[in-house]
């Protein structure tokens, strides 16, 4: 008898599996990164600057994390990291040109990973009246 119960636990098993490839999509959805949004930013130096970070699907949890320059970003008085279940933000408070580089957001969960990369060059404002007037009129 227990030989007959095991076989019938292991058929439920099999269905529930076939279900759950069946509807895969649903319960196994890797991170979608939102990436219609402006990647090469150039703000001008002491401005506030927004980097923005949003999911579009993936199954949760979904983890965010953010880097510069290949090496992790941390927070400090200047540099906040604010995240929720959607999405995630770096807030620059007072962008200077030690803040341009690459700014790369990782969203990952169990099923996969997607990224965005930001770059960032703080223009000093001598550099910004240079562009504008000479160089666009």
């Amino acid at each position: 008898d227990w030989l007959k119960v095991c076989l019938i636990g292991v058929w439920i098993s099999l269905k529930i599996l076939k279900l759950l490839i069946f509807f895969g999509k649903i319960i196994a959805d890797p991170p979608k990164i939102n990436k219609n949004v402006l990647v090469n930013i150039e703000p001008i130096e002491n401005t506030f600057q927004l980097l923005s970070c949003s999911i579009l699907s993936g199954s949760e949890p979904i983890f965010f994390t953010w880097s510069k320059d290949d090496l992790p970003l941390r927070e400090t008085n200047d540099f906040k990291i604010e995240t929720d279940k959607q999405f995630s933000l770096v807030k620059i408070q007072t962008t200077n040109r030690n803040d341009s580089g690459r700014y790369s957001c990782q969203v990952r969960n169990a099923f996969g990973i997607d990224s965005l990369i930001f770059r960032l060059n703080v223009k000093g404002f001598c550099d910004y009246l240079i562009i504008k007037v000479f160089i666009h009129g």
